[in-house]
């Protein structure tokens, strides 16, 4: 690594060279694929309070001057030469940027003060700060008109000369041409103007001429953030008499109509209260509240300090961007991952240096306006960009919260191997990510209340079993999976349009997509065999591991590079490995687990159909039994909870905990939430004319087969008949062999036999 140095600097020695402590003027480049500034109120008001309560807590008798610095933070630069006149600056955008208004606002009050000061002939408070105004203007513009040296020894020569007067009208002549002069060197508005809005048209006009014919000190390589961040400057201005002020304007505010411009602007006001706070208004003039003012921000910029990271090429300097950026959060990881693109086509492109600007221009809106708008929620932009990269790079290993490794397989396994990145290639790119945008938006893929999503999923019969598996993958929490099924909608699509991504006809293609509840549609017959060998596997493990082993190969075989369609066929041995996990873990379900969500649905599923002749059968039968599905819950058969004055009326093992029995799945059936709640604790037998009123049919099969299982294996006291052991293995065994029934039918497929899933499948079908 060329690392060249690093050290403890304050701003104005920023930018001097690793071997000089000599004060230098800031002077930093913000590359092309840098994001633009954003810091908003709270970011502006935390930097400079953390900064003055540090300072003050520090201001004892026995503290030194090391004591009161505050430390911000590092940053990272490139001096690609010893001749270069900017250093690029990788990292630390947001905070300099925001310390370079901080100084662009003591110039402003500055001149404004000077002015007042001239004019009031207090000529004791014009040199020390005629010094710091030059100083700070040297800091804000960098191959400027303005000749200081020049300027700073006439207004001396000025001073002189009033001193050798005795006259009072000589020297308020000279102390006028002396304001004359300050005023159209600094370009002031004339003295003698008719109105505020001739003031302000020619306050406005003399900014531009200042600072907007210039290469300003922080400059931005792209020219568009360069004018803007102009735009932003000469629209402030700062008011002050020697009987009011000092204020803070924008000049025609209503009449900005971009967002970065109103940033900047807001940033210069967020600066102006914030300080403004730390000022001592009382019984203070207009004057001496301003110098107080610049001379809180003096003590700001003089004692905020950065430790300055300097190499001498962009990898090594993003590099450590990157490790400090996972460290320290201040980046998001959409901005780093948007800035890994930028980068390659910056430094890849054969394209001019004005249409890359161009270009980057309508990157950003498509990224900011039509991907990651600010009402996309962390989760959902975490989601869209795992999914997106994994698409592209065909990397199975990366892992969903394992930002930094994605973030380096993106680069090691799909950037890097860009050779010519152009303007075409990253707006695919940027359209991947907008795509898996568009399948998370139309199918309503939330982050809450997945539960429910998936169950309401499962049971809409108007709806794709495509559509139900990203519904249980997001459920599940199984990320790692859901790229399988991503990976394969795009490339169909892809294929299907000779590799052209339409993002309005890919809308419509994922539509028809999720509405193809028959699944006869040719175009999804691949897309929907991968989804359902998905869901199957996701119903029949116990854990992650196989549907994410199945999803790795899939992930590997269809993505940006590769589409093999022979991938997302289950293979027999893995389907049996999963078949025998199924039967252990249903065996030792309990009520309140992470497995209750897929015991609801294989439910759902199976009271849609009807046995018959020992088959499962869905043909012309009733789909979707419950209107609603967000308050189905798992209810106890047999109480769990029994009322102590009949216990007689209840359960109880011969041997072992009646948890054993009342918690398992042999004792379950859904009910809705308020139909679960008037049953309460009431006696098995109790339950059945519950099941009748919330939607199944007092003769539904289901119901029928429990009342013959407790007719067979029950014990009688009273009028009351009570389960026994035997009721509850033989009705477990008996949904163990319908749920796995019904996880292996076939997408097409009317009626299936019921099957058994260990060999002990009960004579009674």
């Amino acid at each position: 690594m060329d690392l060249r140095g690093a050290k403890i600097r304050n701003i104005y020695h920023l930018c001097s060279e690793m071997s000089n402590e000599d004060k230098s003027p800031l002077m930093v480049n913000i590359p092309h694929y840098q994001r633009p500034y954003k810091w908003d109120e709270d970011r502006i008001k935390l930097l400079i309070s953390d900064f003055f309560e540090h300072y003050n807590s520090n201001s004892k008798k026995n503290s030194t001057t090391e004591d009161k610095k505050y430390f911000a933070g590092s940053i990272v630069t490139v001096r690609k030469n010893e001749n270069s006149d900017y250093l690029d600056l990788i990292d630390g955008q947001q905070r300099i940027t925001t310390v370079y208004l901080v100084n662009y606002l003591k110039f402003l009050l500055l001149r404004a003060y000077l002015k007042q000061v001239i004019g009031a002939m207090r000529l004791t408070k014009i040199n020390k700060n005629l010094d710091l105004m030059l100083n700070c203007y040297n800091d804000l513009i960098q191959k400027n008109g303005i000749n200081t040296t020049k300027i700073e020894n006439k207004i001396y020569h000025f001073e002189n000369e009033i001193e050798r007067f005795d006259n009072q009208q000589e020297k308020e002549d000279l102390v006028e041409e002396m304001l004359e002069y300050f005023m159209k060197k600094f370009k002031l508005p004339r003295i003698y103007i008719n109105s505020d809005e001739e003031y302000y048209i020619e306050y406005k006009e003399g900014l531009c001429e200042l600072i907007g014919k210039e290469d300003i000190n922080l400059k931005y390589s792209r020219d568009s953030l360069n004018n803007k961040l102009k735009n932003a400057l000469y629209r402030i201005n700062i008011k002050l008499t020697t009987e009011e002020g000092p204020n803070f304007e924008v000049i025609n505010r209503k009449e900005i109509d971009n967002d970065l411009i109103n940033t900047y602007v807001n940033a210069l006001n967020y600066i102006y209260n914030t300080f403004e706070e730390y000022t001592d208004n009382n019984s203070k003039n207009p004057l001496d509240k301003t110098k107080e003012m610049i001379d809180k921000i003096d003590l700001f910029l003089q004692n905020l300090n950065f430790c300055v990271i300097e190499t001498g090429n962009t990898n090594d300097a993003y590099t450590l961007f990157e490790v400090l950026n996972d460290r320290a959060l201040e980046v998001d990881d959409l901005d780093l991952i948007k800035n890994l693109f930028y980068k390659e086509y910056c430094l890849k492109s054969k394209e001019d240096e004005e249409i890359k600007d161009d270009n980057i221009e309508k990157l950003e809106d498509l990224w900011g306006d039509k991907i990651f708008t600010d009402n996309t929620g962390v989760k959902k932009q975490k989601t869209i960009s795992f999914l997106g990269t994994v698409f592209l790079t065909g990397s199975n290993s990366i892992k969903f919260n394992d930002k930094e490794e994605y973030r380096k397989k993106l680069k090691e396994e799909y950037l890097d191997n860009q050779t010519d990145y152009n303007y075409e290639k990253i707006y695919y790119n940027f359209k991947v990510f907008q795509a898996v945008k568009e399948i998370i938006n139309n199918y309503g893929i939330p982050y809450q209340k997945r539960e429910i999503s998936s169950l309401e999923a499962e049971n809409n019969p108007r709806v794709s079993i495509t559509y139900r598996t990203l519904h249980l993958l997001n459920s599940v929490k199984q990320y790692g999976v859901m790229p399988a099924l991503v990976n394969i909608i795009l490339k169909k699509f892809m294929k299907l349009n000779n590799g052209m991504l339409d993002i309005c006809q890919f809308r419509d293609f994922i539509i028809q997509l999720k509405q193809d509840e028959e699944h006869q549609d040719d175009r999804f017959k691949e897309i929907h065999e991968c989804a359902h060998n998905l869901w199957k596997l996701v119903m029949l493990s116990d854990s992650y591991k196989k549907p994410r082993d199945f999803a790795k190969d899939i992930i590997c075989s269809i993505n940006d590079k590769d589409f093999n369609n022979h991938i997302i066929k289950l293979n027999q041995e893995l389907f049996d490995e999963a078949k025998k996990e199924f039967s252990e873990w249903t065996s030792r379900w309990y009520k309140n687990t992470k497995d209750d969500l897929r015991i609801k649905l294989l439910f759902l599923k199976l009271i849609c159909g009807k046995k018959q002749n020992g088959k499962i059968v869905y043909y012309n039968y009733h789909k979707g039994v419950f209107k609603n599905v967000r308050n189905l819950q798992l209810d106890h058969f047999e109480p769990k909870n029994i009322q102590k004055s009949h216990p007689e009326k209840y359960f109880t093992p011969v041997t072992g905990n009646r948890d054993l029995y009342v918690d398992k799945l042999g004792n379950f059936m859904l009910l809705e939430k308020e139909k679960n709640a008037s049953l309460s604790n009431k006696p098995a037998e109790k339950s059945f004319q519950y099941y009748g009123k919330m939607g199944v049919d007092s003769d539904h099969w289901l119901v029928k087969e429990m009342k013959e299982l407790l007719n067979n294996h029950s014990e009688k006291k009273g009028d009351i008949k009570i389960p026994t052991e035997e009721f509850f293995n033989e009705r477990k065994n008996r949904l163990q062999d319908y749920f796995f029934t019904i996880i292996n039918k076939k997408l097409r497929e009317d009626e299936v036999i019921i099957q058994e899933v260990d060999g002990q499948l009960s004579s009674a079908y």
